[in-house]
């Protein structure tokens, strides 16, 4: 039997706790008898799940199946949830268990564009944290299928965007998707990836999407500072790191210059 794809499985849920502001983890490392989804909204902390190895942020999704080692460790206060789940196949309605069968799921950090849909899900998971009811339970399934719907909706336009473009520039978007947010990310190094000059790789980039690959990021990078404005009390230093930037100084003048209105203005008007 071949595997099946990301977007033919359903994950099922079977319990979850949410954590607020941890400074660290009892356990530095842990392994599980299902799998597991680490939702981060606020903060950032470093994992290694068998060879991936990476920085899970505010927005970002980290995913580990059972029985291999989860290592990670704090690097910012997190609030985040943590779900155990398993997978169901969308067609049979049966449990999936086999790893062979499961070989085209992500491991480790995957990253959606659509903020607003999935901070919501997240205020209604929150709401229901407490109850254990089986019509909530219910509920806290369809908001974490709805979690992985959405994650395989973008990732199918961005392999699969009406315009066919080089899929090479399909493979560009996606990584600057993955990575924008980490401090040490270089377009030019992307570039040298993907082994073309920089000047190749922008003219491609943007035949391909109609912006440059800089522009797309700093997109991406202002969607989440006017997220983690509105929903949280960070620093804007905080927030800077966060979205990739130097520091909150530089997150100003550069929200300021392509929105037109001031973090401090921003936040108090939209702030919840």
């Amino acid at each position: 039997m071949n595997p099946y794809s990301a977007d033919s499985v359903l994950p099922h849920y079977l319990q979850s706790m949410h954590w607020a502001n941890k400074d660290n983890f009892l356990l530095s490392v842990d392994i599980y008898s299902n799998w597991i989804l680490f939702a981060v909204e606020e903060g950032s902390f470093e994992f290694e799940i068998g060879e991936e190895k990476g920085t899970g942020r505010a927005g970002d999704l980290v995913l580990s199946p059972p029985y291999i080692p989860f290592r990670r460790k704090i690097v910012h206060n997190l609030t985040f949830f943590s779900i155990n789940f398993q997978w169901k196949s969308m067609a049979e309605q049966k449990t999936v268990t086999d790893p062979r069968l499961l070989s085209h799921i992500p491991i480790g950090k995957i990253s959606l564009q659509n903020n607003e849909r999935l901070s919501s899900n997240y205020d209604y998971l929150r709401k229901l944290q407490n109850k254990h009811d089986a019509t909530s339970i219910h509920r806290k399934n369809h908001l974490l299928n709805d979690i992985w719907l959405l994650y395989c909706l973008e990732a199918n336009i961005l392999k699969q965007p009406k315009w066919s473009p080089d899929p090479l520039m399909s493979i560009a978007m996606r990584l600057i998707n993955e990575n924008c947010f980490e401090y040490s990310f270089s377009m030019k190094n992307l570039s040298d990836d993907l082994g073309l000059t920089p000047v190749q790789f922008t003219r491609k980039f943007k035949t391909a999407w109609g912006m440059t690959p800089s522009e797309f990021a700093m997109e991406l990078k202002m969607d989440r500072a006017k997220r983690l404005l509105a929903e949280s009390t960070l620093s804007l230093q905080k927030i800077a790191y966060l979205c990739g930037f130097e520091n909150g100084n530089y997150l100003s003048r550069i929200f300021s210059k392509k929105l037109n209105i001031q973090t401090t203005d921003y936040r108090r008007l939209h702030h919840r």
